[in-house]
Formats: structure tokens, sequence, C-alpha cells
């Protein structure tokens, strides 16, 4: 962080426009990583089981039941259970080595592939579950499967979902300047903030409904698991629970802020009306007000702020934070907020105008606060600061 960012000011170079592209690039790349993992460890198994519920019960008997044990690169032995089953279906007699719908994977942990094995003895007899429209095709448990490592593996896929898509959004070339809507108007721009509201509501429910989905996956199969009895272990029975726990409880805390975001589109809706949204120091510029007839505000403020957004290193992650680092207050009213209103504001000197670089950015607002009957709002619109020789906008 800047010990001071309004005392000297920088140009920004012209690798800005390759610095948003590489990071679009590498958003994608996260995105992506995170999709492949959903759908193979997730998404298809959870797909697969839901196809199943229409699968014939059919009983089989286990002709093979043995431990393969390998040696990756790094010298880790690693375990994978095989269970082989005969059935017939229609007269015709088939086999198969499929335990559940997820992914064939060997584990580290001996007595993980151990307990596989320990219910399936050779030569007893079982049920499995045969695709009707495919015989060749069955199962011995119609569930994604529990592998440890195979959830953990998905966890990370949320992340990078998560980080590939906050860095499409934050770089996105295609996102105005301006946060909300400019409307031409007599020669003046008139600021409202319904787009503003509306595209936070819906951002909002994106990002809510995707992690509360993606997580209700897990938390349903585990709950299937301990009320049908097919848990096994500590981990699957409350271990995973547990593992769980941290992600719930991040998914009602987007609930709850959804709903505040959602009941900020009911506050009233000041709108603003200026010049220009290019600013120069020194200058003075006219801003008018218009409050809802209809709204019964006890307090108004109208401040130009200054936003600084620095992005680090902590270990092996990178972490953006932005805070409001001056604020300059433009108009002030307390009690019964007047209909209508108007000030000119002197631009301040002597501070540091919109900046962008890779770690650093400096963005200049105009801020709205207001508190009344209604819910309270606090919106804000972008404005670009210049360095130049001062007048009146």
């Amino acid at each position: 962080m800047n010990a001071n960012p309004f005392l000297t000011s920088e140009k920004s170079g012209g690798n800005v426009t390759k610095s948003t592209a590489s990071q679009m690039f590498f958003g994608f790349v996260f995105f992506a990583a995170g999709c492949a993992m959903l759908w193979f460890l997730v998404l298809s198994p959870v797909i697969q089981v839901a196809k199943s519920d229409s699968w014939i019960d059919t009983p089989c008997t286990i002709v093979e039941n043995r431990l393969d044990e390998t040696v990756d690169d790094d010298n880790t032995r690693l375990y994978q259970p095989v269970v082989r089953y005969q059935y017939r279906l229609n007269g015709v007699s088939f086999d198969s080595d499929r335990i559940d719908f997820g992914p064939v994977s060997a584990t580290n942990i001996r007595n993980e592939a151990s307990t596989v094995l320990s219910q399936y003895s050779r030569g007893t007899t079982t049920h499995c579950f045969v695709n009707p429209e495919n015989p060749a095709q069955a199962v011995l448990k119609r569930q994604a499967g529990h592998h440890v490592l195979r959830w953990l593996v998905a966890s990370l896929g949320i992340i990078f979902v998560i980080v590939g898509l906050s860095i499409i959004v934050r770089n996105n070339p295609f996102r105005s300047s301006q946060n909300d809507s400019k409307n031409r108007e007599y020669g003046k721009i008139v600021l409202t903030p319904f787009a503003q509201r509306r595209k936070q509501t819906i951002v909002g429910i994106f990002a809510t409904l995707f992690w509360n989905g993606i997580v209700s996956v897990f938390v349903v199969f585990w709950l299937r698991g301990l009320l049908d009895g097919t848990a096994s272990g500590a981990f699957e029975t409350w271990g995973l629970g547990l593992f769980l726990l941290p992600f719930a409880v991040i998914g009602v805390g987007m609930v709850v802020s959804l709903l505040k975001t959602f009941l900020k589109n009911f506050a009233p809706a000041v709108s603003l009306s200026l010049e220009s949204c290019d600013w120069v120091m020194g200058s003075t510029v006219r801003l008018q007000w218009t409050v809802p007839a209809h709204a019964q505000l006890n307090r108004f403020e109208l401040d130009f702020i200054c936003e600084e957004s620095v992005t680090y290193r902590r270990g092996t992650d990178t972490t953006t934070d932005t805070e409001v680092v001056a604020v300059f207050p433009i108009a002030r009213e307390t009690g019964r907020v007047q209909s209508s209103g108007s000030v000119q504001f002197h631009v301040p000197t002597n501070v540091m105008p919109n900046f962008e670089s890779p770690n650093n950015r400096i963005n200049w607002k105009i801020r709205v606060v207001t508190t009344g009957d209604g819910p309270d709002a606090n919106d804000a619109y972008d404005v670009t600061l210049h360095e130049g020789s001062a007048h009146v906008r």
C-alpha cells in the first residue's frame, strides 16, 4: 500500500491492455480447469446417479476380489480395489467391475481400499443395478463415490471457478468504465442507480446459486449416505460433514448478503445531473440532485471519494485489497431532506489522478448515501480525474 498515494502522479504505461488480456486469459484457464474438475468428479457422476433410478436391481455373484498395488513417480504406494462380479439379465450372462459412478482412482490409504474389498468377499451373492438399455453396464452402488481425495480435488475445482470468474469479471474489456447508466438530457449526464443495483442483484443471484448449488450436491450425498447406511468410516460418516461445514456457512452468508442487495433495489433512487464525468484538478463542477417525491429521507450525503486497489502476493495466493483512502464532502443534509438541490464543487488539487497498473489502481467516484424510512442506499459512480488547467464545467 502506498504511504501517501496523493502526493505523486504517474502515467500508466501502454502495457495495461496487454496486462488485462493476460489476466483475462488466466481467468479463463482457471475457470475452465475448475469446470472440468467439477464435471468429471461431481456433476457427471451425479447425473449418472439420477439416471440410474430406473436401473434394475439384479442378483450378482462376486467372482474376483483383489487389491492392486502400484508405485507412482514419487515412490508413493497406491492401492486400487478391484471387485468383479457376474449377473444374468434376460437369460444372458454379464460381468462388470464398476463399484459406483465415481471415477476409478487409486488411493494411498491402504485401509480405505481394504474397507471397500471387505464389503464384497469372493463367492458371496449380493445385488447390483443394471442399465436396462445397456445390460453390460452395471454398478454395485448407485452412488457418486466417497473417495477422500476426490472430494478434496472437487473442492479445489470450486475455488478455481470462483477465482477464474472474479478475474474475468474484474478485467472484462466490455465493461463500461461507468458502473451505471448515463442518460443524456439537455446536454447533461443524468446518473441513476437502477442499472447498478440490478447488476449487483443479478451477479449476487448467480454467485449464490452457483456456490450453494455445488455445495448442496456434496451435502445431499453426505446426508444420503448417513440415512441409507451406505456411509462407512469416520470420514464418510462425520469427517465429510465437518469438512463441508465452512462451505455451508459461506453459502448462508451469501444468501444473507443477497437479501440485503435485493432490498437495496427498493431504496430511494436519487438521480444526479452533471455536465461531464471527466473532471480536472482545480476546476469547479456543478452537480444537481433529485430525490423521488415519495421518499422520506432523513440523511443525504454526497461525497467525492478515492478508492485504491492493491494486488499483492501472500505466499502462493494473490490478494486484492480495496479501500477508500480519501473522502471530500460535496453536500450534506440531515433532518427532512429537500426534494432537489444543487452545488458547485471545487475539485481538489495535489491528489493523484486515475491510475492503473498491474498491481495498483486509483479510482475516483461520486458516492451517494441516503437513510430514511426504507432501505438505506449507498451508490457510487465512476469519475475520471485528470491533471490540467482549472475551469468551470
